[in-house]
């Protein structure tokens, strides 16, 4: 039952650029940084329709700045997907982008297709929803710009081009996003997950350990399972039969946990469960329920009966300092329950300080107690 130890928990600025939510941030700043330096230039003066104008869209770019600072921030100190915070950024710059086509008419016309911009990077980054969103605010917003605009007024062609642009564009993007969407979500599917059982695969669950323990070390609990006579099944009832047999352990597992908890096939007949803030005696619950009703499901194939049984090791994040520990700790906990005589549960207890993994594994039956509920 070998452990990976290649992996490492994704870096924090690895997660934090990953993260569409900060690059977007990141970008507002930039943009609204540039457009402060545009109001508070010569060659903005020279090029506002008005001293008025000129005025007003220094504060405006500074009033905007503040927003996309507070962004900024929010994004840093809590970098969780939040669709607050999404929908209060595409307000904020609609409202900074029908201000500027305001403020500056003729000279920021160009700014029709920034509304295009963020209405194409919102529903890039985020999804056909909140395009929808940033469509309608745009609309809304070059609507009232239209409105309280002479030089808009008096230019009904342009005006209508910038509208059609924002509902035809948008509107193609809407069924071109729902397919990359779709085509993006099946390839994590197959990239993240075994195609026998649909429980995620090994590299995606060791990542998840990974940064699980790293960002939040204690609370949690692996449970570390293999087969037993799970070979006898393949050589005798053929390889398609130990296929429906892992299929049917997957039900097993994923009905004994909660919905927050990981379950992955790690290969071959191994698995593992992450609970995820659990304590002890629920894991050792809940694998001895697993254990339980493995050893009582029956495989009816050709005409047979088949049994098998799991061997489990439990182990809590507490014991450990990384994932990779974790790991290594529970697999060497389900090596000791199969030295216990198999069909067994191995908990480590929070309170055992395990420095070698070897001699766990070698640990005879004598003296273990099983975890039984």
């Amino acid at each position: 039952m070998p452990t990976a130890t290649t992996s490492n928990p994704t870096p924090r600025s690895h997660r934090v650029w990953s993260n569409p939510e900060f690059v977007q941030a990141v970008a507002r700043l930039v943009i609204v940084g540039c457009a402060i330096t545009y109001s508070f230039s010569e060659f903005g003066a020279e090029h506002s329709p008005s001293p008025r104008n000129f005025v007003l869209g220094k504060w405006v770019s500074v009033l905007a700045g503040i927003g996309a600072a507070l962004i900024f921030l929010w994004t840093l100190r809590f970098s969780a997907p939040s669709v607050t915070r999404r929908l209060i950024g595409i307000t904020h710059d609609t409202l900074a982008i029908s201000l500027a086509m305001y403020l500056g008419v003729d000279s920021n016309a160009i700014f029709g297709v920034v509304y295009l911009i963020m209405i194409v990077g919102n529903g890039f980054r985020f999804g056909a929803t909140y395009m929808g969103y940033a469509t309608a605010c745009s609309m809304l917003g070059f609507g009232v710009v239209h409105q309280l605009s002479p030089y808009w007024q008096a230019n009904p062609t342009l005006s209508f081009y910038v509208a059609a642009v924002l509902v035809v564009v948008p509107g193609y993007m809407h069924g071109l996003l729902r397919s990359l969407h779709k085509a993006r979500a099946e390839l994590e599917q197959r990239a993240n997950h075994d195609h026998l059982t649909g429980l995620m695969n090994r590299a995606a669950m060791e990542q998840k350990i990974l940064d699980t323990v790293h960002g939040r070390p204690h609370g949690h609990a692996l449970l570390y399972m293999d087969l037993d006579r799970f070979k006898h099944v393949n050589d005798n009832a053929g390889h398609a039969a130990g296929d429906h047999l892992l299929r049917q352990i997957a039900h097993v597992i994923r009905r004994n946990v909660r919905d927050r908890d990981l379950c992955a096939r790690l290969g071959g007949d191994e698995f593992c469960v992450l609970l995820i803030d659990s304590g002890m005696d629920t894991a050792a619950q809940t694998a001895e329920r697993i254990r339980d009703q493995v050893e009582k499901f029956q495989l009816v194939w050709g005409g047979r009966a088949y049994r098998v049984g799991t061997s489990i090791g439990v182990a809590a994040s507490d014991s450990v300092q990384d994932g990779q520990s974790l790991l290594r700790l529970a697999d060497a906990a389900c090596y000791a329950a199969k030295n216990q005589g198999r069909n067994s549960v191995h908990v480590v207890g929070t309170h055992q300080r395990i420095t070698d993994t070897g001699l766990l594994r070698q640990l005879p039956a004598e003296g273990q107690e099983r975890a039984a509920t």
